[in-house]
């Protein structure tokens, strides 16, 4: 295998493992009627959805298409920010943690649902309860934003991850707002404007697949923590087996 289908196999087993276990700690939770904090709700459907995600840009990749599995990257770059900055409410105060992020939550789609004349009495009830407590500035961001009421280039440098915003954020921008022109004439076999195309293949696959890696390892090994799954040896193997690639 190259480099790109080592790493791609890698990931691979990561999401499978993955999967499999928070399927069942999930099913354990239903089984014992456990009740959990909504932070940690919160922190389980990001993982989930890093792991739907992982799982995506694998299977997009098997199927060579890399520049749409890019476009996914991109998602998992920032749910991988958004991860990050609940871990971080939650290490100050877990209850104002999960208070700020339902109140981003119910605020932003109770804007969104009225622009689209889809109002809804209950939720605009549980908005304005929401509102009370933020400033017209901050009600403006959260309305622009969302949770956490910031562009991701500030959440980005809050993460210290200003670095990969420029590679995972701004390079695939080219991707999701279709200005991926380069790549798409190689497929249509027109060389004329690719001559440097393999080579800028590879590191742009490259780059692509370590960030996709790593925000996902970053999510899953604080959950094996965090929910005290047994995983943690199996997952460093594998990490191990990333990093000598590398």
């Amino acid at each position: 295998m190259n480099k790109i289908e080592s790493i791609v196999d890698i990931n691979i087993r990561l999401h499978k493992i993955s999967r499999l276990t928070i399927n069942s700690f999930l099913n354990s939770l239903k089984k014992s009627n456990a009740q959990i904090h909504t932070t940690h709700h919160i922190l389980l459907a990001y993982c989930l959805k890093s792991i739907d995600l992982i799982e995506g840009i694998n299977k997009l990749y098997e199927m060579n298409l890399s520049e749409n599995a890019q476009i996914l990257i991109r998602t998992l770059f920032e749910t991988n920010l958004n991860f990050g900055h609940v871990v971080k409410l939650a290490t100050e105060n877990i209850d104002n943690a999960a208070n700020e992020i339902m109140a981003c939550m119910m605020i932003r789609e109770a804007h969104k649902t009225k622009q689209q004349n889809l109002e809804s009495n209950r939720l605009n009830k549980i908005s304005d309860e929401f509102l009370k407590n933020y400033s017209e500035k901050e009600i403006k961001n959260i309305r622009q934003y969302g949770f956490p009421r910031e562009k991701i280039i500030d959440r980005a440098k809050n993460d210290n991850k200003e670095e990969s915003y420029k590679i995972m954020y701004k390079n695939f921008s080219r991707n999701v707002h279709a200005l991926d022109f380069q790549e798409y004439f190689v497929k249509l076999g027109i060389r004329d404007y690719g001559e440097t195309y393999d080579e800028k293949y590879v590191l742009r696959n490259s780059a692509a697949l370590n960030h996709a890696h790593t925000c996902f390892y970053q999510i899953i090994k604080f959950c094996c923590m965090e929910f005290e799954w047994n995983i943690s040896d199996k997952l460093e193997d594998i990490h191990r087996e990333f990093i000598n690639i590398c």
